[in-house]
């Protein structure tokens, strides 16, 4: 099929045998990943200024076990790139791969302001009988540069196959760009079930992070903000839609209490069941938590952009924060009812549903109370 990659790794045995050794529901998250990188790559492989962003770049970026699955691409640009280019690379992907059909998507009311090609592309499915509806793989390629700092991946592991060369944007420009989609009030995503993955890859890639990490964030959330604003005619600042990220993320931290919203719980069930392998599925707790570190991560980029710390404090502070939290599997048993309620006393606000917090882990308890401005505070009494 004149595949840039191994054409071993599209066949029915292979996809079911890696489905079941990284722990899917079924076969659909290992195949459209699939599809997904070998999409990208070929067009990428015909005009090198096209490069993968979103959910699948993200997963490049992760171990493994860690890897979540993603049912579309998401590309971007390098530099200036007209719809008539993409649509000669699109022509010129067809013909090298005849059972590949992209179908050009125009909306119903566009939004002119935004330099945004669509296509579905029907790709061949191992479990389809010939003659039935192939998969379908949605791309967006966004023909806008915003001028962040790009890397190209070699070699990388996936649950889905050996990526042999792909650029995206860098880890820090990656999540940056990942953390506005969670700025609901302005310029983020507005439909519900597009969070959980975003908060997903947020997390998971801002693990260990360095100073030039956040340098790359500070930057990513500096020079898209005014863009994606631009598109939704509003004048955003950056510090404005961090703080729409920490809002939109105080709101799932209910996730796991009576006034918790059905739908965010949904989203969340649905997205574990279909994308996530079973080993990275958490309890909704575990999504409080989650939601939680995103907040204090937004927090630091708040600070940064604000001039109030240093790329090389954030890294210190999330890190830490991090560390903290793993000491937490340390504590007796004895001794864990009075940390928890330590932990609760330092809240400044009492929180609708501060009760619940009494019954609650550790884990959960600290995000709720962190914030790069106490974590000394917090770190004493789990020294105490």
């Amino acid at each position: 099929m004149n595949l840039i990659h191994d054409e071993a790794a599209f066949a029915k045995d292979t996809i079911l045998k890696r489905s079941e050794q990284y722990g899917f529901s079924g076969t659909i998250a290992v195949e459209m990943f699939l599809w997904d990188i070998e999409l990208a790559a070929q067009l990428q492989r015909i005009d090198a200024r096209l490069i993968l962003k979103g959910g699948a770049a993200a997963q490049l970026f992760l171990p493994l076990e860690k890897q979540r699955g993603s049912v579309d691409i998401d590309m971007t640009v390098t530099a200036s790139v007209t719809v008539a280019e993409v649509a000669d690379s699109v022509g010129k992907v067809e013909k090298a791969i005849p059972s590949l059909h992209f179908k050009p998507y125009a909306p119903a009311a566009p939004n002119l302001k935004l330099p945004l090609v669509t296509y579905f592309v029907d790709v061949p499915s191992a479990f389809q009988p010939r003659g039935r509806k192939n998969l379908e793989i949605k791309a967006d390629i966004l023909l806008e540069n915003a001028g962040l700092p790009t890397v190209e991946i070699r070699n990388a592991e996936t649950f889905a196959l050996q990526v042999r060369r792909i650029s995206t944007p860098t880890l820090g420009s990656c999540i940056g760009d990942k953390l506005l989609t969670l700025a609901k009030a302005s310029i983020g995503m507005t439909k519900e079930e597009d969070y959980p993955k975003q908060m997903y890859d947020v997390d998971l890639l801002s693990l260990g992070i360095s100073a030039p990490v956040f340098a790359d964030i500070a930057d990513a959330v500096a020079k898209l903000t005014p863009i994606e604003a631009s598109y939704r005619g509003l004048k955003t600042r950056a510090t404005e839609a961090i703080r729409d990220v920490q809002s939109l993320t105080s709101s799932y931290a209910t996730i796991d209490t009576s006034i918790a919203l059905d739908d965010n719980k949904k989203s969340i069930r649905d997205f574990q069941q279909f994308l996530v392998n079973q080993d990275q599925r958490l309890a909704m707790y575990g999504w409080a938590s989650r939601a939680l570190r995103i907040r204090f991560l937004a927090r630091l980029v708040d600070m940064m952009l604000s001039q109030a710390i240093d790329t090389s404090e954030a890294a210190k502070r999330l890190n830490r924060a991090d560390d903290l939290v793993k000491s937490l599997d340390l504590i007796p048993s004895s001794d864990i009812q009075q940390v928890r309620k330590d932990i609760i006393g330092t809240f400044l606000t009492k929180v609708r549903y501060f009760k619940e917090l009494k019954a609650k882990p550790l884990s959960r308890v600290f995000w709720e109370a962190a914030t790069p401005d106490n974590l000394d505070e917090v770190a004493s009494l789990l020294n105490s």
